[in-house]
């Protein structure tokens, strides 16, 4: 018997739509952790808050552009990333997941 959303509601004797919310909800969180983590690391190698910053940290060419662009590549989809995990476990806060 293979392990599902399913077997593990029986198991825990939880509705199977509860578990599956809450495993929603905690894998939002953590993909959120990890994207803060990264954008964290960011912050700290460049002294900025936001990857506005460090394009204007490569435009005054005080940072080398090398590896500095694909950091600004990589902090914007992260940034994209994180507004759109923020948006999803709001719409799972709102439909009441704990």
């Amino acid at each position: 018997m293979g392990v599902s959303f399913a077997v593990i509601a029986e198991q825990l004797r939880i509705p199977e739509p509860e578990l599956e919310r809450k495993a929603l909800k905690t894998f939002l969180e953590a993909e959120l952790r990890s994207v803060d983590e990264r954008i964290m690391a960011l912050i700290a190698r460049y002294g900025v808050g936001q990857a506005r910053g460090l394009e204007e940290l490569i435009s005054q060419r005080s940072v080398e552009e090398h590896p500095a662009w694909e950091d600004l590549i990589e902090w914007e989809g992260l940034e994209a990333r994180r507004e759109k995990l923020l948006e999803l476990l709001l719409a799972l806060i709102r439909e009441g997941v704990s």
